[in-house]
């Protein structure tokens, strides 16, 4: 009997992972899918030079790239976010054209 336990223990766990990890790929795929959005969004942000709200939606992406598993764009949205805060507004509409390459290149979700 307990060997019998153990056996459906391991069974619904390994149903929980394969639920878990379904549940996951569809939150990836909704934060890829929204992240073309919200590339326009910033860019409109810079181009109305509201920095403040630029700064929160980066912000966002960054902690979203950190926990969907993409480091690349947590590091390229806290350049970002660190130009905002330093006020180089320049520079940050130089390094956004190449974290929208980088976002439409490698995180294309087609």
């Amino acid at each position: 009997i307990e060997s019998e336990r153990k056996a459906e223990t391991h069974t619904k766990k390994v149903a929980d992972r394969k639920t878990a990890n379904k549940t996951f790929q569809s939150l990836v795929k909704q934060f890829l899918n929204s992240l073309k959005q919200e590339i326009d969004e910033i860019n409109q942000t810079i181009s109305n030079q509201e920095w403040e709200k630029c700064q929160k939606l980066i912000h966002n992406i960054k902690g979203r790239g950190g926990s969907f598993g993409f480091p690349q764009l947590t590091k390229y949205a806290a350049e970002l976010e660190s130009l905002i805060k330093n006020q180089q507004y320049d520079e940050l509409k130089t390094q956004f054209i190449q974290f929208e390459e980088y976002c439409r290149t490698s995180l294309n979700n087609d």
